[in-house]
């Protein structure tokens, strides 16, 4: 069935799961009053604080993923107090779809094609948690969302996880598209995040068992990040390498317009069609036909 959901859904669904989540630098310089743990504690607040930006994403994904190797384009808002994404993805293809997130819900635009064959509903609704419960196989359902469907990679978020890093420092001083900005570098295992705490006192315990619980169903075994600071200690860039079980993912990141308004919402829902509730349907056709005796021969 895996297969046959990859080549039905593979672009809508790959455009849901790249969202609802990223280069060297110069020589060590800039603030030198505050520790790296100071820093990355002070840059977590205000990022927090800010909700929201404007972001310019770039996904990679191995061809074990849906959608298969190959890079996309993601531009627009998205949010994280709550947790909110409007963005329009291009594929390698040159191919386009608008996705929008609301909280654990995503919204594809899949396009007037499918608009004609879905009486008219031109949104795919995707809900990861009912959608998890259902595809039992986590290897599977790691491969269908890109591994990614229930981490949520915003900056505010890998700025706490860096601070479990056991050699995360400050490389130096690097302009991103014109403006200074300081550049930090860790690496973290997802055993590291459990045993060190230290994300926990700025996520809290709730927001960072969440994370790692997320992180085993997506199946991520570490995370490899560079994040650019600017004199505000608000990201402008992060370059972001999640370790899975079925690859390398990555995602970068340019940011912008921090506290930009965000407010997202759902489609209509007489133009959105329910996912499970196809893929429900799907499964019942089939197990009719299975069930269905054979005619007598003549």
């Amino acid at each position: 069935m895996g297969k046959t959901i990859g080549n039905r859904f593979g672009v809508p669904l790959t455009a849901a799961v790249a969202i609802a989540a990223l280069a060297g630098c110069s020589a060590d310089s800039g603030d030198q009053e505050r520790s790296v743990a100071q820093v990355l504690t002070a840059a977590y607040e205000k990022t927090s604080a800010a909700s929201a930006a404007k972001a310019e994403l770039t996904v990679s994904m191995p061809e074990s993923m849906m959608g298969g190797a190959g890079e996309l384009e993601l531009s627009g808002v998205m949010g994280w107090n709550p947790s909110v994404v409007d963005m329009s993805m291009s594929y390698p293809s040159g191919e386009k779809v608008r996705t929008r997130w609301v909280g654990d819900i995503s919204y594809v635009d899949a396009g007037a094609a499918a608009a004609k064959e879905m009486d008219g509903k031109r949104w795919m609704k995707v809900d990861y948690a009912a959608l998890a419960e259902k595809q039992a196989d986590e290897r599977l359902l790691s491969q269908m969302t890109g591994g990614m469907e229930a981490v949520d990679q915003d900056p505010a978020k890998q700025l706490a996880v860096l601070l479990d890093s056991p050699d995360v420092q400050h490389v130096g001083e690097e302009k991103i598209d014109g403006v200074p900005a300081q550049c930090y570098r860790g690496a973290v295992t997802l055993q590291q995040m459990i045993d060190s705490g230290e994300s926990a006192k700025v996520l809290g315990e709730k927001k960072h068992d969440a994370l790692v619980s997320a992180m085993k169903e997506a199946r991520i075994k570490g995370y490899e990040t560079e994040i650019w600071l600017d004199e505000n200690d608000l990201p402008v860039k992060m370059d972001l390498t999640m370790r899975t079980a079925d690859g390398e993912v990555g995602l970068v990141g340019v940011f912008t317009e921090y506290g930009i308004d965000a407010e997202v919402k759902a489609p209509p829902a007489d133009e959105t069609y329910d996912l499970m509730e196809l893929l429900g349907g799907l499964e019942k056709q089939s197990g009719d036909r299975l069930e269905k005796p054979a005619e007598d021969a003549p």
